[in-house]
């Protein structure tokens, strides 16, 4: 480890798991559409319907993307109402199309399902970037509350729990 890599606790708080798995979904949209470059010699060789396939592969991953923004939103102490706002549609509607996917979240622990835990992921997100952009060496680690507590969201409203039999959570 480089003497400038900043220390991350094995086990990070849920806020930082969510930021890391925002960024892991990111850095794969990312790749992903940057698989589809250079565009002069596979859009001769290619199938039909080879460039749509593609397109609706990367908005599956935008998709997968909205669902860690709204994980980490919901970790950062907003509430159904706030994220129906961003969305264009109520809090209703938001908690209906999301609910299952933070309540699943929440019964994981919150914690990030990657194979060697989230602190070695961000390293390794860290390596991808700085790659693209050397000056960038620490992109996603300088994030984490647990490297830098200046990066701690003081919460407003509730965060994410698990949903109690019987009762229906608000926000």
């Amino acid at each position: 480890m480089d003497s400038q890599d900043p220390a991350i606790p094995a086990r990070l708080t849920p806020l930082d798991e969510a930021y890391v798995a925002h960024a892991d979904a990111l850095s794969e949209l990312a790749h992903d559409a940057l698989q589809d470059f250079p565009l002069k010699p596979r859009a001769v060789s290619e199938e039909p319907g080879a460039f749509l396939k593609g397109a609706l592969h990367l908005r599956h991953l935008a998709d997968k993307l909205v669902e860690k923004a709204v994980i980490v939103e919901r970790e950062r102490g907003a509430s159904w109402t706030d994220i129906g706002a961003q969305v264009g549609t109520t809090k209703q509607t938001a908690h209906e199309r999301w609910g299952t996917l933070v309540a699943g979240w929440t019964l994981t622990d919150r914690r990030h399902p990657s194979r060697h835990g989230s602190a070695h992921l961000a390293r390794t997100l860290d390596a991808w970037y700085a790659e693209l952009y050397p000056d960038q060496e620490f992109a996603v680690t300088a994030g984490l509350a647990a490297v830098d507590p200046r990066n701690v969201v003081e919460q407003e409203g509730p965060t994410p729990t698990a949903p109690r039999h019987g009762s229906r959570r608000s926000g």
